[in-house]
């Protein structure tokens, strides 16, 4: 969890203006002790954010990536790959995916429609000087996005940017933490005046 994590500290990194000078603005690549501990987001004042159930597991990523492989002793499987079986034995026994009752189409949902708002406000880009193409749109690669260089961002728009490249760049598409990346990702949607048809809040 040492290594997976932002390295910029939303709760002093967020100010009332915000000037982003590079490209590389914002949380670290493979931030997904900030999803999972649930205190890696920008919280919008008078929101109050949850936990999933998945914190309360007693050995944390171990459980789900870490499993014993009774082949080996019973020894963890070290490949770290999150194992299916486990959310089938444990709690979701009728998964045939980690997308377990739409989890994940949800969060791609709200990471797209948080995408298309930022990008009208040039605060997203692929080659650090122009913002998302059509084309650039239409994937699912939400974590290939940077920001755009950008002067005076308000705290709420910044902390929404902030909140997309944790969410999108923290992986597993909310599996970590389903209920705060849902409500993180909504009040961001609503926060800058983003498209929230269909779209609800944990």
């Amino acid at each position: 969890m040492w290594c997976h994590k932002s390295r910029k500290d939303v709760t002093n990194y967020i100010a009332a203006t915000n000037n982003i000078t590079s490209t590389t603005w914002g949380p670290h690549l493979g931030p997904q002790t900030d999803v999972y501990s649930g205190k890696g987001g920008y919280e919008f004042p008078g929101k109050a954010y949850k936990l999933s159930s998945h914190q309360n597991f007693g050995n944390g990523c171990v459980k789900c990536h870490m499993p014993p492989v009774a082949d080996n002793m019973g020894i963890g499987d070290h490949s770290f790959y999150p194992q299916l079986s486990v959310c089938t034995s444990s709690c979701h026994s009728t998964a045939t995916s980690f997308d377990v009752a739409g989890g994940q189409t949800d969060v791609k949902i709200k990471l797209q429609s948080l995408r298309v708002k930022l990008n009208s406000l040039l605060l997203l880009t692929r080659d650090g000087v122009n913002k998302l193409t059509a084309d650039d749109l239409e994937d699912e690669e939400f974590a290939e996005d940077e920001a755009l260089p950008k002067s005076d961002v308000d705290a709420t728009t910044a902390g929404a940017l902030y909140n997309y490249f944790v969410m999108a760049r923290g992986s597993a598409l909310g599996v970590h933490n389903p209920n705060y990346t849902g409500e993180i990702l909504y009040d961001s949607i609503q926060a800058i005046g983003g498209d929230l048809t269909n779209i609800g809040r944990p």
